[in-house]
């Protein structure tokens, strides 16, 4: 079925499920998620239906609710069971790369590293500074205005005051609220700090002009923990996600779902904040967590990210 079809029928569907609206809290919550599923033609789409356990599913699917489901989508669904699915922290402290760039190891000083996803300007005073997620550098809305941000992070030794290279800023968007639909935050980057804004790997460079999400398949990015990976899109517009923070549970709307080419994982614990760009180095997304088995990895389409941060991307 072509897109705005499908978009639709999810939309229908989540209706039928009780999700994506108002009931996001407490008892009676259906733990699936449904967004628009992708196939290798970029013109043809179906509805993905995610479920992180078999008994999650079943009961999603009871009294007679699957007929209801696959009545309600004209085309086949694309049902999978995840696994858990977590915003995780790393376990093996890296070898840090030296030059602040696209994929570095950032962390807010006081623990955790994550990934230096892009550099990008703050709209309202030409502002330059790094983005990456809220749970890196923010730590989960716990930080505050002018927090230091270091450079490798806090678990690959980096320390205050040699190492901080960026300042966070305050307003970024909040994990803990009804239905988010990004995990970032921005820092001011450190005056005369030297950075590469550009080089994602070798012979890539960042393109910052967009693209239209629906139509981009083959993925990549450079993370702190898997360097450069490679993956494919295999859906968009996923609802109800639930990501476990371990302080927090959020339910996300409006997410990507990645999946690895080859064997080796797109992201792993400590990816997170790495830029998703397509083959040409135009920005997709905005890695932020995986499954438990590493075998699925999700992200915040990047428009929505420029426009929750009130930035664009610097280069």
């Amino acid at each position: 079925m072509d897109f705005e079809t499908a978009l639709q029928a999810k939309q229908d569907i989540s209706t039928l499920l009780g999700i994506g609206g108002e009931r996001v809290r407490g008892r009676g919550r259906r733990r699936v998620a449904v967004g628009v599923a992708t196939t290798r033609d970029s013109r043809d789409f179906r509805i993905a239906v995610r479920a992180q356990s078999q008994s999650d599913l079943d009961r999603a699917w009871e009294k007679g609710m699957e007929e209801r489901v696959r009545k309600a989508s004209p085309e086949e669904l694309d049902v999978r069971i995840t696994g858990p699915i977590v915003a995780g922290e790393p376990a093996v402290a890296v070898s840090p790369d030296h030059r602040l760039r696209i994929g570095a190891s950032v962390s807010h000083y006081l623990r955790s590293a994550g990934t230096l996803g892009f550099f990008a300007r703050r709209t309202s005073d030409g502002v330059i500074g790094i983005v990456s997620n809220n749970h890196v550098l923010a730590l989960c809305d716990r930080g505050r205005e002018n927090d230091e941000i270091v450079h490798p992070g806090a678990f690959d030794h980096g320390v205050r005051p040699d190492n901080v290279i960026a300042y966070l800023t305050r307003g970024y968007p909040r994990l803990d609220v009804r239905q988010p639909i990004v995990d970032c935050a921005f820092a001011r980057l450190r005056d005369g700090i030297p950075y590469d804004p550009v080089t994602i790997a070798d012979g890539l460079k960042l393109n910052p002009d967009p693209v239209i999400l629906r139509e981009q398949r083959d993925v990549m990015k450079r993370g702190r923990t898997t360097g450069l990976t490679h993956g494919r899109i295999t859906a968009i517009a996923l609802d109800n996600v639930e990501i476990d923070y371990g302080s927090i549970v959020g339910h996300f709307n409006q997410q990507i779902e990645i999946e690895p080419v080859g064997d080796t994982p797109f992201s792993k614990p400590g990816d997170s904040g790495s830029l998703v760009v397509n083959p040409e180095g135009h920005p997709v997304g905005l890695s932020f967590a995986g499954t438990t088995n590493c075998l699925t990895s999700y992200a915040n389409p990047i428009e929505n990210v420029l426009r929750s941060l009130g930035v664009t991307v610097h280069t």
